[in-house]
């Protein structure tokens, strides 16, 4: 499922709500997290990639056309925003397998 987000800070506010529902607590970390997101993404249109790199115990890096845009060097944000899609406790877990190459 695509997400047309165009608005800056949507996407990150989206993946705070996401991360919530994964079990993360913690409220002055999502705040910084989100706060930091809503810093890094771009405003996403139709056709654009946003794409993430979790390198793990250190950080998370996101490029937008080949170009990277941001990083966050917390390696728990890493594991809570790549969570959203590969945890087993997904809200999406037909996209979870096409990830992770199962069936």
């Amino acid at each position: 499922r695509v997400h047309k987000l165009r608005v800056r800070g949507k996407y990150a506010e989206r993946s705070i709500k996401l991360m919530r529902a994964q079990g993360w607590r913690d409220e002055v970390e999502l705040k910084r997290w989100e706060e930091e997101m809503a810093h890094i993404f771009p405003n996403i249109k139709q056709g654009d990639a946003l794409i993430g790199v979790s390198v793990p115990g250190k950080e998370a890096r996101f490029y937008s056309r080949d170009k990277l845009i941001g990083v966050i060097a917390d390696p728990k944000f890493s594991r809570a925003f790549f969570d959203i899609w590969l945890s087993e406790k997904t809200s999406e877990p037909n996209l979870r397998k096409k990830l992770i190459g199962s069936d």
